[in-house]
């Protein structure tokens, strides 16, 4: 669960969310977003994309808007800082996606 300016939003980040982030950003696999560098710290404006098209309220069925998206990962970069954004994109991928980790 995230806290953005005082509501409650979650990551969804499942097969179906991927390909939409994977078509916002001209066919970059998501992959390659999470991790353009050694770090496994990504750009910003791809980890806007993964809030832009994976962040829904707490309970909701719907997904909020793109742009919203945005504007909300921004607020949370501001409130709780990179590294906190980042990661709840990491946990989101690993918990909705596991397949993308599997190695067999």
């Amino acid at each position: 669960m995230l806290t953005i300016e005082g509501k409650e939003y979650e990551l969804k980040l499942t097969i179906g969310r991927l390909k939409l982030i994977e078509k916002a950003t001209n066919g970059t696999s998501a992959m390659a977003l999470l991790a353009t560098d050694a770090s496994g710290m990504m750009a910003i404006t791809s980890l806007e994309r993964f809030f832009a098209y994976g962040l829904k309220e707490a309970g909701a069925d719907s997904f909020v808007a793109p742009q919203k998206g945005i504007e909300l990962c921004d607020a949370m970069l501001e409130e709780a800082g990179y590294a906190a954004c980042v990661q709840a994109v990491h946990e989101a991928i690993m918990h909705d996606s596991p397949f993308l980790f599997r190695t067999e």
